[in-house]
């Protein structure tokens, strides 16, 4: 299967519906379809279009694919837990202003991502939500600090990034926070 075009009638597509799809490259997520988990997990899945009016990112709907660079449109509230684990070709993301919630683990092993920028709508930060991704040097928060898990303040030391932060905001410290060196930027 290298090619869908998922007509807009259709509202629900299940748990695992394509994994393991390897030929699919491509995919656009309608903001009419509900989405179980692991719909694209560990298909060939390298780009995604995600329709304006989508305000949840299911849980692992893209893990373990292909997919280079993500953008989220404006109505993104939530990305949930494994997203984009092990997408280990992702070197590009783009979060939405809006966005409230990355859930845990959403970019686990992103082994190609060397930085991003968390919107100020962030409020919630997952536990180990950029576990193991070595070549990330710097998460960049736009707004104050999110809340984090009392488990993920224990392993933030096996973490490799610096924490970026804007004069002013509220909740970060210096030299660190909660055991992630920080810089003002």
């Amino acid at each position: 299967l290298e090619n869908i075009e998922l007509p807009k009638s259709i509202k629900e597509i299940g748990h695992k519906a394509f994994f393991e799809c390897q030929s699919l490259k491509h995919i656009y997520l309608s903001a009419s379809v509900n989405y179980g988990a692991n719909v694209f997990s560990s298909s060939g899945i390298e780009s995604v279009k995600i329709e304006e009016g989508t305000t949840v990112i299911p849980a692992r709907v893209f893990s373990n694919t292909k997919i280079k660079d993500v953008t989220l449109p404006k109505s993104v509230e939530i990305i949930e837990p494994f997203a984009f684990y092990s997408c280990d070709e992702l070197i590009s993301v783009n979060l939405n202003q809006g966005l409230k919630e990355i859930s845990q683990s959403v970019f686990v092993h992103c082994s190609k991502l060397t930085e991003i920028i968390i919107p100020e709508t962030v409020t919630e930060l997952g536990e180990d939500a950029f576990w193991e991704c070595e070549n990330l040097k710097g998460v960049k928060f736009e707004g104050n600090a999110p809340e984090l898990s009392e488990a993920q303040l224990k392993e933030a030391s096996k973490t490799y990034h610096t924490v970026y932060y804007h004069e002013g905001a509220v909740g970060f410290t210096s030299p660190e926070w909660n055991g992630y060196p920080t810089e003002v930027w």
